[in-house]
């Protein structure tokens, strides 16, 4: 009797919690062995685990009706390590409240610290933001009929070495796997359409994975992935967004012509599309690129040569100590060269100003110490006293030119 009681006191408090009761509504706890549930049009969903129990199979009935769903069922639970989920269940869902002023979610699976293997699922299609969530030890699960992976499902999942995204999934969403930092492998995926900001940032052992036909590369998707050696930007890319690449240890890469935007930080230098990337030596492509953001190649410290497509102003700090930069190929369509652009580009030799440039801000060539001719294409140009500052160059511009105090 009374350890019966304490099991429906159990329940009771997990319900109060997977449903987020507030002293407002009253919400029948239903138990069936150590199962907690609800029963919404003759299915179920389980809200709760009252066993101790460390290997569970969920049930695929209760009370002879089917289990459709998991809620919040095993949230910061700290024993169980494999579950299993039966072929009944085709949703897991997280449970939202409001605590203490503050909106809280709980994922089904959410910081289970010692959870290892997650098998069968084979029928869940839809998953809630969060569901594996700080589960540090999980190291198996499968994904099989998804049709997208929600936001932070796999968030700082770091025991995590692979993952197959099936061909139903269509959208991977924002920072789905960040802090991931044992993934190695991401397989499949093909007919993804749209990633999520920071979707693999800080995967920092992640070096396997192929790119979807997606329009565009968002913030921080690769960000501190510091493995990740080679990729294939696909040809239906036409933007890449800040720090999409950023402390990655790619050696080359090739922009598809159909990207127009290559992005930057106002934030901060080092999340420039490709900042930091200081194995980077060659940028093939690129032609159509039509703005670049501030920063994007910042601290590129291996960059030889670079063609910088059809933009009308080279943003700041683009190349900044890039010290390796011997070859660049300003478009005629440039009007205007920021601050720091190419500050301290010391291998610079021969720049090539167009007629378009009415303008270079301060130290865009400063310390640019092996930069000693310029072809001045408007004599005219406005620069300040410091936009050449130690660049042997400096004692050979014009008399035309309008300089101007810092």
């Amino acid at each position: 009797m009374k350890k019966s009681l304490l099991k429906l006191l159990a329940a009771v408090m997990l319900v109060m919690v997977g449903l987020g009761i507030d002293g407002e509504g009253v919400v029948k706890a239903d138990m069936s062995g150590d199962w907690v549930y609800e029963v919404v049009g003759q299915q179920v969903t389980i809200t709760g685990y009252a066993g101790q129990n460390t290997w569970l199979s969920v049930p695929d009935k209760i009370s002879g009706m089917p289990v459709v769903c998991l809620k919040g069922t095993f949230w910061y639970n700290q024993r169980i390590e494999n579950v299993y989920i039966p072929p009944s269940v085709e949703r897991i869902e997280a449970v939202y409240t409001v605590e203490n002023g503050r909106y809280v979610r709980k994922g089904t699976f959410e910081g289970c610290r010692n959870l290892v293997t997650v098998s069968g699922a084979e029928n869940v299609f839809a998953y809630a933001e969060g569901t594996f969530m700080n589960s540090i030890r999980l190291q198996n699960v499968s994904v099989q009929k998804a049709d997208s992976i929600p936001g932070q499902m796999f968030f700082n999942c770091k025991s995590l070495t692979h993952i197959n995204i099936p061909d139903t999934v269509r959208e991977i969403e924002w920072q789905a796997f960040l802090g991931c930092s044992s993934l190695k492998t991401v397989c499949g995926g093909k007919n993804v359409k749209k990633y999520g900001s920071g979707v693999f940032k800080e995967c920092r052992n992640l070096r396997n994975i192929s790119i979807a036909k997606v329009k565009e590369l968002p913030e921080y998707m690769f960000f501190k992935c510091r493995k990740l050696s080679r990729i294939t930007i696909p040809t239906t890319v036409t933007r890449i967004q800040k720090g999409a690449f950023a402390y990655t240890n790619l050696s080359s890469v090739k922009i598809p012509y159909s990207v127009k935007l290559v992005g930057g930080s106002d934030e901060d230098i080092n999340e420039g599309a490709f900042a930091n990337c200081k194995k980077l030596k060659s940028v093939r492509g690129g032609k159509n690129v039509s703005v670049y953001g501030k920063a994007a190649f910042y601290n590129c410290t291996r960059l030889k040569k670079i063609s910088l497509g059809k933009i009308k102003v080279v943003p700041p700090y683009i190349f900044k100590n890039c010290f390796r930069l011997k070859n660049v190929t300003l478009p005629g369509t440039v009007r205007l060269i920021k601050e720091e652009a190419f500050k301290n580009c010391r291998s610079l030799k021969k720049m090539k100003l167009t007629k378009k440039i009415m303008e270079i801000q301060p130290k865009a060539f400063w310390g640019c110490k092996g930069l000693k001719k310029i072809v001045w294409g408007n004599k005219h140009v406005r620069i300040y006293e410091n936009s050449f500052k130690g660049c042997p160059a400096d004692k050979t511009k014009p008399k035309s030119i309008t300089i101007l105090p810092i």
